[in-house]
């Protein structure tokens, strides 16, 4: 890439540092040159041409692959790190800012970096056919001319840097000092000006550019460097004997310095063993510690003191609040493991899976909304928790995941056994985990019986642990005290019995029976949409009428032929002030030198005017455009229907307000107002050649036939693959998004990266 750079820069520069010698050659002043010397130049004027054209495409092609290159392999390495970072490291706002902004950042600096040394190497080689053509006094004017943007975008330096202020200064310094001005010295001085004024005038935003890199490549380091889980939660094979899970004791804390560490958030005083098929009851009041104990056995809380705790095996994570991916319900399930068909129906059985996926349009292919939108409370909990079963780990961590169902259900439901939630508590503990270690918490002291161990929890401590029987059995114990709390909120949540039996009988048939008709159909949509609405896409060519919506949604229009009445004002004014000083030039005849430079000075200053007020206009327009497609955006999305968000990710809806709002502000409006104005100069030369020599009107006819076809043959690529970048952008930063979110529950899989990142490869291409 560095060679193409390069090569275009000295290519560019070739023909300004030849055209005296074509216009001398023209004019006749090199008697002794042949034709050949002539057809030499043309020949070097239209290689270098070339070479410039293909140096360029080759220089931005390099330049855009290494820069989405980047973007994949960051958006990659910060994905993974998100996911192994630690619960009180940088929250999901932060990390999402550093995918949308830090590294499109890095991606968009590789269309910049080779402007840290190109600029110097252009001015030089301006300088030396400024001083080549015109001498040191005028060289040295022009410099400092364009060495006024070098400061910052303060308004007198922007119009110091134009180049028709420019030129008008240097000739002027030129009939000063008496320099002679030929018409060749003159365009190659004009030419020279024009190639230069760009990167002088993107000089601040370069500055600017690395400035803010800078900054995006501390950042970027600043999340890499973050403490991750790796670090705290050690790998441990099998062992031979029986022992799961060995529990030491130890301190554990979720801010470990000192100044905030007033005391540790859960604080292990014994040494447990807990074996291979043990079910581990931890309850407690609110607030005891239970979630944080088993954050504290998962590693997720940082360790103060102690020798740790050591889990043997796999191990899987259900937390309090299902998180569900966008996917299909057999996606959810599976989680990229291996489809296994026997296991996988036992899983959906015992979790009573079934019956939710026989009301499904498409069955366990049916594809659930945005964090599981369209599905039920209960309906996301049991994929969850099926999720867990289906892993097939060794150690399972529970955390509460029914503590939706209140108190007094929740023990109606677990005593009967025709009720999901003792359905599913069965088959899932004693069936399908029946060997498998397992720690639940619970703030339902009705379910402590179906464990083997129990630990009751009280300000971050273990103040009993040991069999349901045991424990209960001790009037005195923490346990017994819970539960005759437990039983007086019950008794004040449930409602004064009548004497009359028949009343009471009553009452409880009708309680039963609402009960039952709660499970007798799923909580949520009857049945869910087939497939959630897929991004639509156009194909083949863009319509006539997107093009005129656009351009006539600022004042229907009016401004567009104001425009483009600029424009060709501009464009005459620009051809004919050249025009102008190239032929007053040509012989000193023709024109005195306060004429030469009034006329030129006049025409230059009128085409800055109208340039001027063709900017204004235009600023206008997409000012006005912009802010008709958002307002109509917006309000569509406020208007719609709940349906649209439940097929409709988040995702999908920022995209469209925040980057391909920002193409229409930014990017849109001057393409095309750049499509117009390149035709108006490419008519106007060709008017201006055909008539110095109409013989290559013919040859400007074949040209544009060739350039109209190969245009033909580009855009047909080119249009489906931008089509093709803005559909596939949005699924990846919503899957971001939406596993950052579940961290918590995704972490503990061990193809917690298999899915969504498959969507990454093609934005390497």
């Amino acid at each position: 890439m560095q060679v193409f750079a390069g090569v275009n820069t000295i290519a560019s520069y070739t023909g300004p540092f030849l055209i005296t010698n074509f216009m001398n050659f023209l004019s006749g002043k090199n008697d002794d040159s042949s034709y050949l010397y002539g057809l030499i130049l043309a020949f070097i004027f239209f290689s270098a041409k070339t070479v410039e054209s293909l140096s360029q495409r080759q220089w931005y092609f390099g330049a855009q692959r290494i820069g989405i290159r980047i973007r994949a392999a960051l958006m990659v390495l910060i994905y993974q790190k998100s996911l192994s970072i630690k619960y009180a490291g940088p929250s999901n706002g932060k990390i999402t800012n550093i995918i949308n902004v830090d590294v499109e950042r890095m991606g968009d600096f590789c269309w910049y970096i080779h402007g840290i040394w190109l600029l110097p190497v252009q001015v030089f080689l301006a300088l030396v056919i400024l001083y080549r053509n015109l001498g040191i006094g005028p060289s040295y004017c022009s410099s400092v001319c364009h060495s006024c943007g070098d400061g910052g975008q303060h308004p007198t330096s922007q119009h110091a840097r134009k180049p028709t202020l420019v030129s008008v200064i240097t000739f002027g310094v030129c009939i000063v000092l008496g320099t002679p001005l030929t018409s060749g010295t003159v365009l190659s001085a004009l030419a020279t000006f024009r190639i230069l004024q760009e990167p002088i005038y993107n000089l601040p935003e370069l500055i600017s550019m690395i400035a803010q890199t800078k900054v995006s490549v501390d950042r970027i380091q600043e999340f890499i460097r973050e403490e991750g889980q790796k670090k705290m939660i050690p790998f441990h094979t099998f062992k031979s004997s029986s022992v799961a899970v060995e529990i030491e004791t130890g301190e554990y804390a979720w801010e470990t310095n000192d100044q905030n560490l007033k005391k540790p958030t859960i604080k292990i005083a014994e040494k447990m063993k807990i074996m291979k098929g043990y079910k581990v009851a931890v309850c407690g009041s609110v607030g005891s510690g239970k979630s944080s104990l088993l954050c504290s056995i998962l590693g997720e809380i940082p360790r103060v003191s102690g020798a740790g705790i050591k889990v043997y095996g796999s191990k899987a994570y259900v937390p309090q609040s299902a998180w569900i991916q966008t996917g299909t319900v057999r996606e959810n399930v599976l989680f990229g493991k291996e489809m296994k068909k026997g296991f996988y129906e036992d899983v959906l059985e015992g979790c009573a899976l079934n019956r939710d996926i026989e009301m499904l349009v498409d069955g366990d292919l049916n594809v659930v909304g945005e964090r599981g939108i369209n599905l039920s409370g209960g309906q996301k909990q049991r994929i969850q928790l099926a999720r867990a079963v289906y892993s097939d780990s060794d150690v399972y961590f529970l955390d509460d995941p029914f503590s939706a169902v209140d108190a007094h259900t929740g023990a109606h439901l677990f005593k009967a056994s025709n009720m999901f939630l003792s359905f599913i508590l069965f088959e899932c503990l004693m069936h399908l985990l029946a060997r498998k270690t397992v720690f639940y918490v619970t703030h339902q002291l009705e379910f402590l019986d179906a464990s083997d161990l129990v630990l009751v929890m009280k300000d971050g401590r273990i103040v009993q642990s040991g069999k349901y029987e045991d424990l209960a059995a001790d009037p005195n114990g923490e346990l017994v005290r819970q539960m005759n709390a437990h039983r007086k909120s019950l008794d004040q949540v449930n409602p004064p019995q009548e004497d009359n039996t028949l009343t009471s009988t009553t009452h409880q048939k009708n309680q039963v029976e609402v009960t039952e008709e709660d499970f007798e159909e799923p909580v949520g949509n009857g049945k869910l949409s087939k497939r959630a609405h897929e991004e639509e896409s156009e194909t083949g060519r863009v319509k006539w009428h997107v093009y005129s919506t656009f351009v006539t949604s600022a004042y229907k229009g009016a401004l567009v032929p104001i425009v483009l009445l600029c424009q060709i004002f501009f464009q005459g004014l620009q051809i004919g002030s050249n025009y102008w000083i190239a032929w007053a030039t040509e012989e000193e005849s023709r024109a005195s030198r306060e004429q030469l430079m009034g006329i030129f000075a006049l025409m230059s200053g009128g085409s800055s005017i109208f340039m001027l007020g063709r900017a204004v206009f235009l600023s206008t327009i997409a000012i006005k455009t912009a802010q008709h497609l958002f307002s109509g955006m917006i309000t569509s999305v406020f208007r719609a229907p709940i349906s649209f968000f439940d097929s409709t990710p988040s995702s999908r809806i920022l995209n469209r307000s925040s980057k391909d709002q920002s193409i229409v502000d930014t990017d849109i409006p001057y393409r095309l107002a750049g499509l117009a104005f390149a035709l108006i100069l490419l008519f106007s030369i060709i008017i201006l050649m055909s008539q110095v020599a109409w013989q290559v009107f013919p040859l400007f006819l074949a040209i544009l036939a060739i350039s109209i076809w190969y245009q033909a043959y580009y855009i047909t690529t080119a249009r489906e693959l931008a089509r093709m970048v803005g559909i596939r952008k949005a699924p990846i930063l919503h899957h971001f998004s939406e596993s950052i979110t579940g961290t918590g529950g995704y972490l503990w899989f061990e193809s917690k990266c298999s899915p969504g990142l498959g969507d990454m490869e093609p934005m390497q291409r």
